[in-house]
């Protein structure tokens, strides 16, 4: 009886390891054919391996490739580092992302990557600084400043005025990337602006003098101002310039009437006789009328 009991265990031990043999490998058998699938729907694409500045000449060891899906592949990828090798960047690139056609100079062009830099309705202007008005070099490309000019009108006192706002900075001299964030005094700075502000800059430009102001990353806000003249320069800080009386030429000042004084209120005096031991004192007290018709004590 008990051999049979041993029997029919092993039995059983046989048949459920076989049927977990199995169903493990149908588990297997059904995940690699998943990745069989999808492998086949995985393609080359090649990306940086480093971060690239705009203006690169891409180089063999600045690329590398990886497998991508295909399903998610970004338009104008390359699947071959020779296709891309020695073209120009024209944008920035972080290191792993694919190098996409719309982020490269054309194939002819080897130099003057600041054409393709240039927003879409945009132009670049250049305009002289020196260490002070170019924030002693910490204006950087990709930066934001404000354009205040200091000139003289033809009417009217010297100014300092801001007359333009968030210009995005190109490059600064033939810098079109900043190296290791120090700063990098120069003698220009190229604005990236509409075409009415180029004409409003360069107007700036030849009227007065430049001063750059950097802008906070991230910051967009425009601040309308009146302009600062050395008048109003002198006054306390806070306090609003006093509005000028204008004074009609020609015609002589009214004469001033002078308005006569009220009379005095009208007093009167008591004499006051005082009794007392062995004396008698006399004495005058003055008192004074009030408005309300009451006498007082003066």
């Amino acid at each position: 009886m008990q051999r049979r009991a041993v029997v029919l265990t092993l039995l059983a031990a046989l048949i459920f390891g076989s049927i977990a043999s199995l169903a493990i490998y149908r588990f297997l058998q059904q995940k690699e054919q998943e990745i069989e699938r999808a492998r086949g729907e995985v393609v080359d694409v090649v990306v940086a391996a480093a971060d690239l500045p705009p203006g690169t000449s891409l180089a063999p060891e600045q690329l590398r490739t990886v497998m991508w899906p295909m399903n998610s592949l970004p338009q104008g990828a390359a699947n071959n580092p020779a296709l891309v090798q020695g073209r120009l960047t024209v944008r920035d690139m972080v290191a792993g992302e694919p190098i996409l056609e719309a982020k490269l100079a054309p194939k002819d062009v080897t130099t003057g990557v600041m054409t393709f830099m240039i927003p879409p309705g945009k132009r670049a202007i250049t305009v002289g600084v020196d260490q002070v008005s170019g924030v002693s070099g910490f204006i950087l490309p990709s930066s934001y400043v404000d354009v205040i000019v200091t000139t003289q009108p033809l009417t009217g006192p010297r100014i300092s005025k801001t007359v333009l706002q968030n210009m995005r900075v190109l490059a600064v001299g033939e810098i079109i990337d900043q190296k290791d964030g120090k700063p990098a005094p120069v003698p220009t700075v190229t604005l990236a602006v509409t075409p009415d502000e180029a004409e409003r800059l360069a107007m700036a430009s030849s009227e007065g003098r430049l001063q750059l102001v950097l802008r906070k990353f991230g910051d967009q806000e425009e601040v309308q101002t009146r302009g600062i003249t050395v008048d109003r320069l002198l006054l306390p800080q806070g306090t609003a310039s006093a509005p000028q009386k204008k004074v009609t030429a020609g015609r002589p000042l009214p004469a001033r009437v002078e308005t006569p004084a009220p009379p005095p209120p009208p007093t009167h005096t008591v004499e006051v006789i005082r009794a007392g031991k062995g004396a008698v004192e006399k004495e005058k007290e003055t008192f004074i009328q009030n408005q309300e018709g009451t006498w007082r004590k003066k």
